[in-house]
This record gives structure tokens, C-alpha cells and sequence, in this order.
């Protein structure tokens, strides 16, 4: 019976949204099976989390906006309050009188205000209350601040209160709202604390006899917060999302101390266990180790550490971090140059020549002649926490090895505490109950001020997380102390381990999903995962009759590391420790002064800004003026990193694609190219003209490349600054943008085949190919090149590898990334290596290149007869998307204006922005001028006619210009008012988008951005109003879960589209078919409305997905429904192409059309009219 059986490989493409798979004959290379599985990239929780969030904080604003009402009504003696409306009457009355209300503030801070001018100034600063998060600094780091100009600047702001600031920013702009984000010595984010200290000097100016109770009601409404470990909800307000929860039988329970404990990973060796913080003790140690065991040396082939030279130099390092006899002791780490003596020693035991020692690096990190930088795991935390211990006078005796199990223990419970709050006060007393103090101190004076210090320490690493648990760490801290093996090659060998871990056998007929039910994997990956595992298992159903699977090949999404990949990896190490050495001396040579770039103060952030800002030449390339090196180093809000092509746009985020500019010309450019930046400008002081000749000096004409990785780099940088045109569609960056996630579904893919075959008398081998081997093949075969927006260029890929493994054993494992670009060629009889880029030929170096690139050239051949032959088609298939919990509708609130000729309709409120070319329809002229044909749109004309009359003039005056609000400000503001109007001011409103207008008649100044429209028209069925602000906004575009198609009264298909509308909210599980999960009335009215019966059931449900089949077998997939002219948009299946989408009325697609159901192999197995 085996005989008659195919001997195949099975080949598979997998992707984020794809699985591309192909079955090859191993003896004829024939294609006997191919195609695509197609799903869509689930939809990460984000969004709705960020809603969840928006939600409680709405929830929250309300519930304090309450108690502060009720406690204006409890000190009624004072504050003379009627009722509610008495209250928010009072606030309108006073929003008028003060226009700006920083004008009470200011008053405020001086003078008593009245109890009703209080009320209304408490309620501003409840609404907008700082930021809660604790700022920890050492005293030393206080006392080692240098003296300079900008921070003598912002010094003297410190002592300003936050309206004082406001008032001064606003006076000097025009403007407050948003101000920190503005680079300004008057701008600042304010916290809980600034502004208490601002309101007890406002309640200083009452009696304290009189204000006091006010006073401490207030500010305890004003600064109580939840701990962010604590998490949402409580005892009497249970939720799945906090702490407190209803178990099995109803009853709440609490889970846990900390929102922590129930949302971190867990460990990838000990599954049952949870990720331990990434710098605790034992991990430190675990990676340090693992470090030492992976030391190769190229003199001393069999060198390794033995045990006890890695207790010594374990106890060397320890040794240190306990001495405290310099003020201020730097970290030691471990480095080559502490294995001299060793390697000494072991040369001389050896009888070796030891002339490798006077080289760098003692031999270790050196290939090819070349000598390339170590990087060492640091002990960072162990090294702080014994400083800190040792400076409070502990006793440190036990801190040493092998001896750690004595201590470390201790202090990774430290770090573990400290990782689950930032609140100082919330550290004290985590660190406070742990048991082992007794140990290290005698008094407990000594232990309160050693909490103490740990608690506030930001040097103490304790928000990253490890892969691992401390009990794995532990668990191989012995091995790799006494093996010189690292930590896979232990684990793997570790039988007790591998045991119990054997949770996932995969020892049934198919292959099993269950390993992902506890496996720690992105959604995209687990999706793609389900898909893979769904496509294997359907071809041993359907075909293990006929098919013998012998190999299974998957693709690997990622570079082979080849010595020259690792090579180029330990240059780019050693080149950012040079660049660091020139940024250091540049910056101390300007500043005049040396800085340590290693100091505490220099974050990876800062120091890219400083290299970012001498490859500059210290020019803002977006404004042309000269950076300020001061505010820079000290204002982390004067400058920013912009990606010079959005990185939205580009997924580019090399260094070539990066500049440093100021945050407020960051915020102006937004999501868009130079190009279109200078356009929008406008500007004579720095137009395109002056930039590109700026661009063309720096990157293209200088001969100076010092601050560049390569010549490349410093071209890509001058192009990416001067294109005038980008297509995102034309840019190849989907796989780059999903890389990592491929990369990780492949590997797990791999293991769980490799389990099934171990446990089936290995079936079949499972072989893994490097994607960059894929497309040389594909390129050397003339097949073409791959088509992203035909989905079979998925199932092509699948037979590529399949091809490569079923005819070559060696030749993926030999090809190196280099003889990728080269095709093997034959001219006049001698056989070349053409580089397939540049054209150029080379001789062909000795026979085992020849070798690889002849059996290159012959497997690409055999691909190319294989697909040019084959006699099965692609075979494509797509899953139906069956979830209801959908959002309800976007979530985008708009305004709206009744529509007084049409009842059941309403108006959209839209906006025109003054200064902007976004507005793309919205040109200006339609709006101001002379009979300007859309004015009427605008609500100003009716509601502010002598504002809009001003505007208008305005506009009528300079109407020859570009943007004639600009202009007016430059020329009659700048003129007549230049005390009030300076040019820095005018600047900054242009800068974010403001106009500033004076009214002569009224002697005052408005500031506009944009203008109120009347918009579209929609009728008031398609929309859902908010009844929370009294029908005055609302939500469209409502999301549907499905469309119900009726019979109708003609006999014709009708659809109704199952959407928020006409849905009860009875659950995620239901069935769309049975009418009783409407809302009878909506649906009636449907139904009523499509002159459909209303005793009429649906025919059937159409979901995102189902497929269609047309008279030709071309499949079609549901893309969207309309249901106001009732069609249903579709859209072949094959295609990833919008502009392919076709649009049919549902009846003729009822009529002309079968609804087919496939399997996740694309067969058809189902057909209905």
C-alpha cells in the first residue's frame, strides 16, 4: 500500500495574515497541491483598553465633580449656593466676565476673591489636576549639578508658581493651552504638588479659621489618586480587570497585592512559574555566567573557565562593590582584561605560546585577523543595593561566592518589591516587611535609613522583566558555575527538565493546538500558528492516503548569521563606543568643560540627540537657526527626534531617516515630508530653497563622513531629506514591519513539527530555509518578482522551498548572505559571476564557489520548470469572521445642527482650519471674499456677523497672497502694534496654527484656529446620538457584525444590516438568524422601511468573508455592506488590491452568485444559491 503513495514535501510560507503552503513530489518535482491560507491580523486590545481607560477617567471626573458639589452645599455658610443651577448659572456668569481666566488666578494668588469666584477657580483646578508620578533624585545628584546659564533660567521658573508661568508664557505668546509642549523658559508640565503649593497660597489669603475645613476637604479631593499597582475596581465595585473579582460561586475575592501578579508572563522553562524582574541578583548572576561559559578564546582553542576561576572573579567583582572608601565608587564589570593570569597560568600548563596575551582582547573576540569589542552582563543592581547596604553600615560578610545562596535571595526579594510600585512611601513598606534585615544591621535606626535609600534609589533597575523566573535562574546558577556550557546547551541536555516540561507531547493523529493555550505568544503569532497547524492537519485528513510525507520545510524570515554578519554586528558594537569617545570630546570642547557621557545624567536618548546634533553641524534643519547646546543637555522638552519620512509611512527607523529639531517646528511638520513642510511654511526667513542648499553642503558636498556609520548612510540621510514625493504603497516595508512576529511563529512551528515526527517514528524531517535564500532562487529562475498584491505569491514561496529541500541536502547551509547578489553566467565559453544589481562581472574565485552557484542556478531551474508545468491551479482560502463583540460604531464624536426643513435629519459640524493645507476642499476663498459662494456654511455668519465682517476685510485686503491671515499679522500687528505683536510672538501663533485679531472698536485681541462649517446631511436611522450631551453630538459609521438577507414583498433579495442599531446586547455567543437578538420595534421598522413582510425570517446571514463564486469559479470575499442603497461590497479573494473591489445591489448578487463554504485548503465543498 506504501508503494502507491507520493513521496512529498510539504512546504510552508508562513506570514502575519497568511499561510502559504505547497505539496512537491520528491521523485518528479511535480507540484501536486498549492495555495494560500488568508486570514486577517487580529485586532490587538489596545484600543479597547485605552477606551476602558478614557471611560473610568470620564467616570471618575464625574464622581469627583459630585463630591465637589456636595461640598460647595456643605459650606453653604460660605459659599451661598441655592441649588445646582445656582451653581453652574454663577459659573457661566463668570466665564463670561473673565475671558481668560488666568486673570482671577493671578488676582487670586494676591488678594481674597470672592466665595463664588473661589467656588468657580476650584473647580478650574479640579479639572485639571498635574501628573501623580513621583520624580526620585538623590541628594548627590542634586549637588552635582553644574552651574550654567539655562539652568539658572530654569531655576528662577521653579520658584514661579504654575499660573505665574502660564500668565508669563500666555503674555509672551498669546496663548496658554498646551504650552508644555512648547519649548519655552515659561513652559512646563506641572505636577499634583505644583499646583497644591499653588492652592494653600490661595487659602492662605482667608482666615484660617474661616478656610481651614475647606481647605483640607478640597485637597484631599484634589490629590487622592488610585496606586497604579492597585488597578481598577474594589471590594463593592468588582471587575476582571482589578484585584477584586467574583470567583465560581459569586462571591468577590481578592487575587492578589498588586495588578502585577495577575498580568505578568510566564517563565519560558518553568511554565508554571512568573517572570522574575530582569535585573534581580540571581538573573545578574545567570547571565554573567552564561556570559563567562560562552567565552571562546582563538589561541587557546580549548580554553574554558573552571569553576573555581569563575568564583574568583565572581568574588573579585563583590569584593569591590563592599568598598566604600571613595566618596563615590563607579561600577566594576566584568572584562577580558581580568582573565590575564588565567590565561597566563594556562598557557604555561599548556606549554603554549603566549605572544596572544599582548594582543587586545587576549584572543577572546577575534575573527579573521580582526579584533572585535566584548560586551559583558553587568551586575548593576547587585552593585547598587551592596553600596547602599555597605554605606548604611551593614554587615556584608556573607556577600561573596560560592556562598550566594546565603544572600541572594534577599536581594532579589529587594528588586522583586521594588518592581511593583513607584510610590516612595508604598517601597517603604514593601521593603519594610521583609524578614532577613536582622542579618545585615544591629539597630534598627540603621535598617529604616538602608529602606530608605533603596526606596528612593532611580539607580536600582526595576521595571524590566526577564524571559525567566527566579526559580529557573536558580536552578541553573549551580550548573553554570561547575560546567562550561551555557544555558541552552545545559537545558537541552537536563532530562529531569525536559520530563517535566513534556506538557505539549504531540503524540495524536494531528497535530495538537493545545501548546497554545499556556504559550506567551503575540496575537498575530498565535493567529498565524492556528492557521499552519489548521493547513497540516487537513492535508494528512484529506490526503494520507496518497501521500507520504517525508519533509516538511518551513521558511525562516531572517538573515543567516554568518561569520560576516557577525562581524558587521561587532563593528557597528565598536563603532558606537568611537562615536561616544567623539561625541564626548566635542561636546566638552564646546561647553568648555568635561562631561562624562557614562554619568547618570547622559541617558542612550540624550546622547543620541548630541550625535544627532553635531552631524548636524548644531542647525535646526527645519528652521536653519543654531541649536542651544545648554537646552539640549537640560531641557528634555527643547528638542526632539523627528523621522524625516514619517515613520507611519516608512517603518523607517534608521539612523539615516532621523533629525533633531526643535519640538515646536516637530509639532508643525507632524506627518509630513520636508517637502511638504516647506510648503505649508511659507516662510522667507528659511524656505525650501535655503534648506536644500543647506542639505546639498552638509550631506552631499562635505568630504567630512566622521559622523556617519558609511557613505551610504550620509547618501540615504541626503535623500530622504530633499524627496518631494512619497508613495507609502510603493515602499516594500510590510515584512519589515512584521518581521519579528514571522520570525517567532516560524520557530515555534518548527519545534511543534519536530515533537509530532519524534512521536510518530519520525515521519518526516523538518528542514527551516532562510528567506533570503527564497528570493535568490525566485530572482535566478526568471519566475518574476513577488507580487504582494496577489495573494499566490504566498503559495509560490511554499514550493520554492519546498523545491530547494526536496533537491539539495547542503546548499541552504551554505549559502552566505554575499552569494546572494551574485548569478552564475556563461560568456564566450567562460563561465562569470554576474552581480545581479550592478551588472558587473567577476571570475568565479575556486570550485566551491562555482559549486554553490551551480547548484543554485540548477535548483532555480528546476523551479522554473516545476511552475511553468504545473496542472493544478492555486487554490486559495479565507476565514469568515464570526465575532460580535465589535465596537458599536467609530468612535469619533462630531457636532451637529438640526435640520429645520427635515426633521428626521441632522446637519454634521465640521471645521476649517485658517492656517492649513490640509483643508484640501476647503479653500479659504470659498468662505471669505466677495460673494463667496459657501459662507453661508459657515455658523459664524449668523451667530458672530461683526467677527466674520473683520475676517472678511482682512481677507479682502490680502487676498493676493498666499494665506492672507499671515500676512495681516506680519504687516498691520507687527506694525502697529510691534510692543504687543513681536515677531517671536506671530511665529509661534503660525507655528500652531493660530491667527491673532484685533478688534478696533472693542479695543480687543481674539485668537482663532479654526472656523465652525455646516456639513453633510444625515439622516438620523444611520447615526447614533449622544444622549449624553443631549443629542447635541454624534457617532457614524456604525460597525456591523453581519447583514440579514429577506425575501422581500417583489420577491427580490433585501438586506438589513445587524448592527447596534436594531442588536439587543445580549452577549457575545448569538445567532444572527433567530430574530429574537433584535430589537422587534428597530427591526419592524427595517423591515417596513426594505418593503419587506414583517412576519418574513432571513434567508441567511452574511459575515465579513463569506465567499462568493461567480458563473467563471472566481472566488469573491464580503469586504462591506451598505445598507441605505442596499449593496454589498466584494472583492476577489485572491487580490489584495482596493481599486479591484466590485460594488453589487444584493440582489443581483443573490441571483448571479453562489455562496460557497471552503476548507482552510481552499476546497470548495459547499454551494448554495
Amino acid at each position: 500500500m506504501n508503494d502507491k503513495k507520493h513521496e512529498v514535501t510539504i512546504g510552508f510560507d508562513l506570514g502575519v495574515g497568511s499561510v502559504g503552503w505547497a505539496v512537491i513530489d520528491n521523485n518528479t518535482n511535480e507540484i501536486l497541491k498549492l495555495g494560500s491560507r488568508l486570514f486577517s491580523e487580529p485586532e490587538l486590545a489596545t484600543d479597547r483598553r485605552a477606551a476602558r481607560s478614557s471611560r473610568r477617567l470620564l467616570r471618575r471626573r464625574k464622581y469627583r465633580n459630585e463630591k465637589f458639589i456636595n461640598m460647595l452645599f456643605r459650606y453653604q455658610d460660605f459659599f451661598k449656593f441655592e441649588s445646582k443651577k445656582d451653581i453652574y448659572d454663577t459659573f457661566r456668569k463668570l466665564s463670561n466676565k473673565y475671558q481668560n481666566i488666568l486673570d482671577l488666578k493671578i488676582k487670586a494668588l494676591r488678594n481674597q476673591v470672592s466665595p463664588k469666584e473661589l467656588s468657580w477657580l476650584l473647580h478650574d483646578y479640579l479639572e485639571n489636576r498635574g501628573f501623580f508620578y513621583t520624580i526620585i533624585e538623590n541628594e548627590s545628584d542634586k549637588n552635582n549639578n553644574d552651574d550654567n546659564k539655562s539652568k539658572a533660567i530654569l531655576a528662577k521658573n521653579e520658584k514661579l508658581l504654575p499660573t505665574e508661568l502660564l500668565y508669563k508664557f500666555y503674555e509672551k505668546n498669546g496663548f496658554y493651552k498646551n504650552q508644555d509642549n512648547f519649548a519655552s523658559e515659561y513652559s512646563r508640565s506641572f505636577s499634583n504638588l505644583d499646583w497644591i503649593k499653588e492652592l494653600n497660597q490661595v487659602f492662605d489669603n482667608y482666615p484660617e479659621k474661616v478656610i481651614s475645613a475647606i481647605k483640607n476637604d478640597f485637597l484631599n479631593l484634589f490629590s487622592t489618586i488610585r496606586p497604579f499597582n492597585v488597578g481598577p475596581g474594589s471590594q463593592n465595585s468588582p471587575t476582571k480587570y482589578g484585584l477584586y473579582q467574583k470567583n465560581n460561586d459569586g462571591h468577590i475575592e481578592k487575587i492578589g497585592d498588586s495588578i502585577w501578579e495577575k498580568n505578568i508572563g510566564r517563565c519560558s522553562v518553568f511554565v508554571d512559574q512568573p517572570r522574575a524582574p530582569k535585573h534581580t541578583a540571581s538573573s545578574e548572576i545567570f547571565n554573567l555566567l552564561n556570559d563567562m561559559n560562552n567565552l571562546i578564546n582563538s589561541a587557546f582553542v580549548d580554553f574554558k573557565l573552571s569553576e573555581e576561576n569563575k568564583i574568583e572573579l565572581l568574588n573579585t567583582l563583590l569584593n569591590k562593590y563592599k568598598d566604600i572608601t571613595s566618596a563615590k565608587t563607579r561600577i566594576t564589570n566584568f572584562n577580558i582584561s581580568m582573565l590575564k593570569n588565567i590565561l597566563l597560568d594556562y598557557s604555561k600548563n599548556k606549554g603554549i605560546d603566549d605572544s596572544w596575551l599582548q594582543m587586545k582582547n587576549l584572543g577572546f573576540g577575534v575573527a579573521k585577523n580582526k579584533t572585535y569589542e566584548l560586551n559583558f552582563s553587568e551586575l548593576k543592581n547587585i552593585f547598587y543595593i551592596t553600596q547602599i547596604l555597605a554605606r548604611g553600615n551593614a554587615n556584608l560578610d556573607i556577600i561573596s561566592f560560592p556562598n550566594y545562596e546565603l544572600w541572594i535571595n534577599d536581594y532579589d526579594e529587594i528588586v522583586t518589591e521594588l518592581s511593583k510600585t513607584q510610590d516612595l512611601n508604598q517601597r517603604i513598606e514593601l521593603l519594610s516587611k521583609l524578614k532577613f534585615w536582622n542579618k545585615y544591621f544591629e539597630t534598627e535606626d540603621l535598617k529604616e535609613d538602608a529602606i530608605k535609600n533603596l526606596s528612593s534609589s532611580e539607580k536600582i533597575i526595576s521595571s524590566q522583566m526577564s524571559s525567566l523566573s527566579t526559580k529557573c535562574h536558580l536552578y541553573f546558577i549551580p550548573s553554570l558555575l561547575k560546567y562550561s556550557d551555557n544555558f541552552e546547551r545545559i537545558k537541552f541536555n537536563d532530562e529531569n527538565l525536559q520530563k517535566a516540561n513534556e506538557t505539549n507531547i504531540q503524540n495524536k493523529k494531528y497535530l495538537s493546538q493545545a501548546f497554545l493555550d499556556d504559550a506567551i505568544l503575540p496575537p498575530s503569532v498565535r493567529t498565524t500558528m492556528k492557521e499552519a497547524v489548521s493547513v497540516f492537519n487537513k492535508i494528512k485528513k484529506l490526503y494520507s492516503d496518497i501521500y507520504d510525507i517525508k519533509n516538511v520545510t518551513v521558511e525562516l524570515a531572517r538573515e543567516k548569521n554568518s561569520d560576516e554578519v557577525r562581524k558587521q554586528i561587532s563593528q557597528l558594537n565598536n563603532s558606537n563606543k568611537k562615536r561616544n569617545n567623539s561625541i564626548e570630546t566635542n561636546i566638552s570642547k564646546l561647553l568648555n568643560k568635561n562631561i562624562d557621557l557614562n554619568s547618570s545624567k547622559f541617558s542612550n536618548n540624550l546622547k543620541y540627540k548630541l550625535f544627532l546634533y553635531l552631524q548636524q553641524e548644531h542647525i535646526d534643519p527645519y528652521d536653519g537657526k543654531e541649536l542651544d547646546l545648554e537646552l539640549i543637555i537640560n531641557d528634555p522638552s527643547y528638542v526632539e527626534i523627528d523621522h524625516i519620512i514619517p515613520y507611519s509611512w516608512s517603518m523607517d527607523d534608521s539612523s539615516s531617516n532621523k533629525v533633531l529639531t526643535k519640538r515646536t517646528n516637530n509639532q508643525v511638520k507632524g506627518q509630513n515630508i520636508p517637502f511638504n513642510y516647506f510648503k505649508k511654511l511659507n516662510s522667507s526667513q528659511w524656505n525650501w530653497i535655503m534648506y536644500k542648499e543647506w542639505c546639498d553642503k552638509l550631506f552631499l558636498h562635505n568630504k567630512d563622513d566622521s559622523w556617519f556609520p558609511s557613505k551610504k548612510s550620509k547618501s540615504d540621510k541626503h535623500n530622504k531629506l530633499l524627496v518631494s514625493k512619497f508613495d507609502e504603497n510603493d515602499q516594500k516595508t510590510f515584512m519589515a514591519r512584521n518581521l519579528n512576529d514571522t520570525r517567532y511563529a516560524t520557530k515555534i512551528f518548527r519545534d511543534t513539527l519536530q515533537n509530532y515526527s519524534k512521536n510518530h517514528d519520525n515521519e518526516f524531517k523538518v528542514t527551516c530555509i532562510n528567506g533570503s535564500i527564497t528570493s535568490y532562487i525566485r530572482k535566478i529562475s526568471k519566475i518574476g518578482l513577488k507580487d504582494r498584491n496577489d495573494f499566490s505569491h504566498h503559495a509560490v514561496d511554499a514550493t520554492i522551498i519546498s523545491l530547494i529541500s526536496n533537491n539539495t541536502k547542503t546548499l541552504f547551509n551554505e549559502l552566505f548572505l554575499d552569494d546572494t547578489k551574485y548569478e552564475l553566467v556563461s560568456l564566450n565559453g567562460i563561465l562569470y559571476k554576474e552581480n545581479m544589481l550592478t551588472g558587473v562581472l567577476k571570475e568565479v574565485s575556486n570550485s566551491k564557489e562555482l559549486k554553490k552557484l551551480y547548484d543554485s542556478k540548477k535548483i532555480a531551474q528546476i523551479v522554473k520548470n516545476s511552475l511553468e508545468n504545473r496542472k493544478v491551479d492555486f487554490q486559495f482560502s479565507r476565514k469568515i469572521i464570526t465575532k460580535s463583540n465589535v465596537k458599536l460604531f467609530n468612535d469619533t464624536l462630531y457636532g451637529l445642527k438640526e435640520n429645520s426643513l427635515d426633521n428626521s435629519s441632522i446637519n454634521k459640524i465640521t471645521y476649517i482650519k485658517l492656517i492649513d493645507e490640509k483643508n484640501k476642499d476647503k479653500n479659504l476663498k470659498d468662505y471669505f471674499g466677495e460673494n463667496a459662494p459657501k459662507a453661508s456654511k459657515l455658523l459664524m455668519c449668523n451667530s458672530h456677523k461683526s467677527e466674520y465682517k473683520i475676517l472678511n476685510d482682512i481677507y479682502m485686503k490680502y487676498q493676493d497672497h498666499k494665506n492672507p491671515f499671515i500676512e495681516y499679522m506680519y504687516n498691520d500687528l507687527l506694525i502697529n502694534f510691534p510692543e504687543t505683536f513681536t515677531k517671536e510672538k506671530i511665529d509661534t501663533l503660525v507655528n500652531f496654527g493660530k491667527i491673532a485679531i484685533y478688534n478696533y472698536e472693542t479695543k480687543t485681541i481674539k485668537i482663532y484656529k479654526k472656523l465652525r462649517l455646516i456639513g453633510d446631511s444625515y439622516k438620523k436611522d444611520n447615526i447614533v446620538m449622544n444622549k449624553k450631551q443631549n443629542n447635541k453630538s454624534f457617532n457614524e459609521s456604525l460597525n456591523w457584525i453581519g447583514g440579514l438577507v429577506y425575501k422581500n414583498k417583489k420577491n427580490n433579495y433585501s438586506l438589513i444590516v445587524a448592527n447596534s442599531q436594531i442588536l439587543k446586547m445580549t452577549g457575545k455567543n448569538i445567532n444572527l438568524l433567530d430574530e429574537s437578538v433584535y430589537d422587534q420595534e428597530s427591526l419592524d421598522s427595517k423591515k417596513e422601511q426594505f418593503n419587506i413582510e414583517l412576519s418574513e425570517k432571513p434567508v441567511l446571514v452574511l459575515k465579513k468573508g463569506t465567499i462568493f463564486m461567480d458563473e467563471q469559479n472566481e472566488l469573491y470575499h464580503t469586504v462591506g455592506l451598505v445598507p441605505s442603497n442596499q449593496t454589498i461590497e466584494i472583492s476577489k479573494i485572491k487580490d489584495n488590491l482596493d481599486n479591484k473591489r466590485l460594488i453589487k445591489s444584493i440582489n443581483v448578487l443573490m441571483k448571479n452568485y453562489k455562496i460557497v463554504e471552503l476548507d482552510v485548503l481552499g476546497n470548495v465543498y459547499k454551494k448554495t444559491h
